[in-house]
């Protein structure tokens, strides 16, 4: 900032002289910006000691409360590796005590490759709750995983409702491993056709819902029960009851435990037959059944 320089004259009448006076003045714009800089930091210095000690009032009012919070999650952490350790314990426990048991009454496993499986199919027919078609005292016995919702099954179920009805496949059971993979309403299917079997109506509603068009719900399928007589209210209660829903749910263990990782699935006299049973492979089946 330029100094601004003034010159006054002063004449002296008493001698005759002439006194000049120079005065060097600063602009009054540069004396308040000077004032408004020191307010300004005058004001920074008192506003960070204000801070300062409002910063140091709080960490001591919240200290005890961030060290009872440290003890909390200790104490969690502890707890957790506890349970942990208890959960592994009993994991290892149950693991020796299956491999115990196994090695005392093996457990026979599914074989593919058109192996036997004389043994699994004995093992599946000591369930007390059991669903077949056909021949009941049939010695040439097909296991049938499915799914009602599913297309190829629908197809191999079919073949087989054919050869029922023409009597050319008159020794064969075929028992019914429900295994509803397409969620909710495939296993609503299942658990009314179940329920039909209490009422003596089960192969009949299992046709019709093989034969049946278009998606099928409750109402649908209670106007199929009520078609073929049945009554709908013990239907539908038995269709809701805990029995049936457990025997899906072990028929879903069953199907686990097989390691069966689609639909159709099927075990015919003994032989793995992943897929569907239709064509050439049932035209097969048919002579097999009948020799």
């Amino acid at each position: 900032m330029s100094e601004k320089k003034t010159t006054s004259v002063i004449r002296n009448n008493k001698n005759d002289t002439v006194v000049v006076q120079r005065k060097t003045t600063k602009p009054q714009q540069a004396n308040n910006l000077i004032k408004t800089i020191s307010i300004f930091i005058f004001g920074c210095l008192v506003g960070s000691i204000v801070i300062y000690f409002v910063l140091l009032n709080k960490i001591n009012g919240t200290t005890t409360l961030t060290n009872n919070s440290y003890d909390f999650y200790d104490v969690s952490e502890q707890e957790i590796k506890v349970k942990e350790k208890e959960q592994i314990k009993r994991k290892i426990r149950a693991e020796i005590e299956r491999e115990i048991a196994e090695s005392q009454h093996p457990k026979p496993t599914l074989q593919t490759n058109g192996h036997q499986n004389e043994e699994i199919v004995a093992q599946i027919l000591e369930r007390k709750t059991l669903y077949s078609l056909g021949n009941p005292n049939g010695s040439y016995i097909i296991v049938k995983f499915f799914d009602y919702n599913c297309g190829w099954c629908k197809r191999t179920s079919q073949a087989f409702q054919k050869a029922f009805k023409e009597g050319t496949i008159p020794n064969v059971r075929l028992v019914l491993i429900d295994t509803p993979i397409f969620g909710e309403s495939s296993a609503i299917i299942s658990r009314f056709v179940m329920a039909s079997e209490k009422q003596g109506k089960l192969t009949q509603m299992h046709e019709e819902v093989i034969n049946a068009s278009g998606k099928l719900d409750k109402s649908k399928l209670l106007q199929i029960a009520e078609k073929l007589g049945m009554d709908i209210h013990q239907l539908e209660s038995d269709a809701n009851s805990m029995e049936i829903r457990n025997q899906l749910t072990e028929n879903k263990k069953l199907s686990e435990e097989l390691k069966i990782i689609g639909v159709p699935y099927l075990i015919v006299n003994g032989k793995s037959n992943p897929g569907a049973l239709i064509g050439e492979k049932f035209e097969q089946m048919v002579i097999e059944s009948n020799q």
